[in-house]
């Protein structure tokens, strides 16, 4: 961690951050820490500067939310284009991508760039500045696979990863805790609301419990 802090002293702060899966050029952020993350703190997992730029770009995906048909067609149009079409190969990258988000979207990058987040944050207190994220919700973010405090809210009330997508988006909120997004659904009538059915079925359970929070 002290040669990941000294790097961080040669360079501008404004070049470290990893910023929010919203913002524009999100992935270059996350694929720069990841090789940081390789090259200072001894990961194995994020390979070659070209592996590294994939999985950003899947890192991004999966904090906004997308899908997983969504993160395998997308990985399939990246192969398609870099490798030669003997080598094109569907039913591996499936498997690929699959598991990428559990052992690295889910499981190493929550690791390591919680790790990155912490010694930026020793870092940038030295010039009065705190990280863009928060160590602790940049790993929920990446655990559950959403990109908003109103998602993972949602998901704490026991709503899916496609249901909290869905619902934060009618709530147009980024930063709800569960409290709020309990008093916005009780206010709701739900076979009105613009959700698939089987969401629709969710939300009906948790209006019909009162969860302890």
């Amino acid at each position: 961690m002290q040669v990941l802090l000294d790097y961080f002293r040669g360079h501008e702060p404004d070049t470290l951050p990893l910023r929010s899966p919203e913002s524009p050029r999100s992935d270059l952020s996350y694929t720069k820490a990841l090789s940081r993350c390789r090259d200072y703190l001894g990961s194995t997992y994020f390979g070659n500067d070209k592996r590294c730029a994939m999985l950003g770009f899947l890192i991004r995906d999966w904090m906004q939310g997308r899908p997983m048909p969504r993160l395998i067609t997308e990985r399939m149009d990246y192969q398609r284009k870099s490798v030669a079409p003997n080598r094109f190969d569907p039913p591996k990258i499936i498997r690929e991508t699959m598991e990428d988000v559990e052992q690295i979207a889910r499981f190493a990058a929550p690791k390591y760039l919680a790790c990155y987040q912490d010694v930026l944050a020793l870092h940038l207190a030295g010039e009065e500045e705190t990280p863009a994220i928060p160590t602790e919700t940049l790993t929920m973010m990446l655990e559950l696979g959403v990109s908003s405090a109103t998602e993972v809210s949602l998901m704490n009330l026991g709503i899916s990863r496609a249901g909290a997508v869905a619902v934060s988006e009618l709530i147009m909120a980024d930063d709800w805790d569960p409290r709020r997004v309990l008093a916005w659904l009780s206010e709701q009538n739900l076979d009105q609301l613009a959700v698939p059915v089987l969401i629709r079925v969710e939300l009906t359970e948790l209006q019909s419990r009162e969860p302890s929070i």
